[in-house]
């Protein structure tokens, strides 16, 4: 028999009816529902729920979630849960809005050729450090002062500077992890306030883009390694950690942590995580932390 919480973050306040429809769903694959936590924000339900499910639970989950533009996770009810104290995010498609390489493709003229490569990657379906070689072989010749440019035209995602702002209160040590490059990673560190960064090193041949990285890749196993050796230092179990990504190079990381949850992911990232983010913003993460109370105002 295991034990779950079961969070719902929705885009206004919880409809009774959607709380009915997952009681009823999981109930249908052997999961009994047992005591509704206090109400911390109207937008939240959680509850718990026992049992061992007869079939994958993401599936149903996922289904409720288009029904209702609501984020569903079942998680399982362990201390570990509100006793997190690592998170290490992606950093393309997951903390900023976009591919950081497909808009230096921009600037250089061939956007189409390397976002196409770029989305095949993500999808697993190419070799990530083979493609990301191929990719940056076609930014040979880039100014160096257009990156900078390139660094201001990519948004933040929808709340996260608000979750950054939580997780630091909080102590947690964050970290970015990601297959893009230091120049931008190491300024979004210091811009979100995160504790470290992890990125591929682009070589310069003066003042312009050589077409080069130095240095081994930081691909998915690369990830993976550098968030068990942060855990490692800081004394963490894995149990305590949560990994948040989209990409198939994010798999690693996310099938390893204590909590795996894919952002607004490719289909496979969603078929193997813990939980997903698909409906609402980075807030949801802090929901699926035993955050609630803090999920939705600045206190």
């Amino acid at each position: 028999m295991k034990n779950f919480v079961l969070c719902a973050v929705a885009p206004a306040a919880v409809p009774a009816k959607l709380i009915h429809e997952v009681s009823l769903a999981l109930e249908q694959i052997g999961l009994k529902r047992l005591n509704a936590l206090p109400t911390i924000h109207e937008r939240v339900w959680e509850c718990e729920f026992a049992g061992e499910p007869v079939i994958d639970h993401r599936l149903v989950l996922q289904a409720l979630s288009l029904v209702f533009k609501a984020d569903l996770a079942l998680i399982p009810q362990t201390p570990a849960r509100t006793s997190r104290r690592l998170v290490v995010f992606d950093m393309d498609s997951t903390l900023v809005a976009g591919e950081v390489i497909d808009e230096i493709a921009r600037v250089a003229g061939v956007y189409e050729k390397v976002q196409a490569i770029t989305a095949r990657a993500m999808k697993g379906e190419l070799d990530f450090t083979q493609s990301l070689h191929e990719r940056v072989a076609l930014l040979k010749g880039v100014p160096k002062a257009s990156l900078k440019s390139v660094e201001n035209s990519i948004p933040l995602q929808p709340g996260v500077a608000h979750t950054a702002r939580i997780l630091k209160r909080h102590n947690i040590h964050t970290a970015i992890l990601t297959g893009g490059f230091t120049f931008f990673a190491e300024n979004l560190r210091t811009h979100l306030g995160f504790d470290e960064a992890h990125a591929n090193q682009l070589d310069f041949a003066g003042d312009v883009l050589a077409g080069k990285v130095s240095g081994a890749v930081i691909d998915g196993q690369a990830k993976a390694r550098l968030m068990s050796e942060i855990a490692q230092r800081l004394g963490l179990t894995l149990d305590q950690v949560v990994a948040v990504g989209d990409g198939s190079n994010d798999l690693p990381m996310l099938t390893t942590a204590g909590l795996g949850v894919a952002f607004h992911a490719k289909e496979k990232v969603r078929r193997a995580s813990t939980c997903e983010i698909s409906q609402g913003t980075m807030q949801t993460l802090l929901c699926y932390m035993g955050l609630s109370q803090e999920a939705f105002h600045d206190v």
